[in-house]
């Protein structure tokens, strides 16, 4: 199926979603506060392209229960990660997608956005355009 990786995530009254990012001097140094903390300003809008390369390349963790440490990742999935990140690093904005490539960008974008600050309206969109079909059939 293919997927509008150049989908830019909006607010319920339609304006765009952008990101933070650090603010820097004229030298690329970040700029601090009293304290020495990094100030943070707005940065570009938030895409589904950039959002599904930073799940892919920077996995959220997963905690095993039974042991309470992170779940170490396989090598052939990080690999898989990996290419997919390039896949979509590379697309001119469409891309055709499998659907077990599908489900696990659902999964790691949920991971990543589980609560907080535009938490809902990340997952609810990014699924919505990752899997429209699904969607659909919600709303019916």
């Amino acid at each position: 199926m293919q997927i509008d990786m150049n989908y830019e995530f909006k607010k319920l009254d339609g304006t765009v979603l952008k990101d933070l990012v650090i603010d820097e001097d004229k030298d690329g140094n970040p700029k601090r506060d009293k304290e020495g903390v990094p100030l943070l300003k707005l940065g570009t809008a938030m895409t589904l392209r950039n959002i599904c390369i930073d799940v892919l390349v920077n996995p959220p963790m997963q905690i095993d229960p039974m042991i309470k440490r992170a779940k170490e990742i396989p090598s052939n999935k990080k690999l898989e990660m990996w290419s997919l990140a390039q896949r979509i690093h590379d697309c001119n904005g469409l891309i055709d997608l499998r659907s077990n490539e599908q489900e696990m960008l659902k999964e790691l974008i949920n991971r990543r956005y589980p609560s907080g600050m535009s938490s809902t309206l990340i997952v609810a969109q990014a699924f919505a355009v990752l899997d429209p079909a699904a969607e659909k059939e919600k709303k019916s």
